[in-house]
């Protein structure tokens, strides 16, 4: 055994507390999907949200049931904390992007040639692994 070393291995390499609750069995791997952003409280009852962006635009409401385990993380370049959250890959997300425009940029009749509100972008597939997409959730 090296100098340094411990029981566990060497002390500069030692298992994080939090992942005994992620991984209780190293043989078993969990099936979860990380989401990394800022933790906010939900306007929906049972759900946390998780602010996507740093202009909080974008953000996904997560039920609270669906939430395997969530850890701060302080980077050492930045004074902000963000939050990674382990969410079981069959949970249903509700994602929201906000998007300000002026009123007068807005017209219910169709054949006004002033522009509508632009649809929010479609998250990759494997953003919201086990997730429903596009469109099932009202903004």
């Amino acid at each position: 055994m090296a100098k340094n070393d411990g029981p566990d291995g060497p002390e500069e390499f030692r298992p994080e507390d939090f992942i005994e609750g992620l991984v209780p069995d190293p043989a078993i791997p969990p099936a979860v999907v990380a989401l990394v952003g800022f933790a906010g409280k939900s306007s929906r009852p049972d759900h946390q949200r998780l602010y996507l962006s740093l202009t909080l635009d974008e953000f996904v409401e997560i039920p609270t049931n669906a939430i395997v385990q969530s850890r701060s993380i302080k980077a050492t370049d930045t004074p902000l904390t963000s939050t990674v959250v382990w969410v079981r890959p069959d949970a249903r997300l509700l994602y929201t992007q906000t998007t300000s425009i002026l009123s007068s940029e807005v017209s219910s009749d169709p054949r006004s040639r002033k522009r509508r509100p632009p649809r929010p972008p479609r998250l990759p597939d494997d953003y919201l692994q086990g997730s429903e997409r596009e469109g099932d959730y009202p903004t």
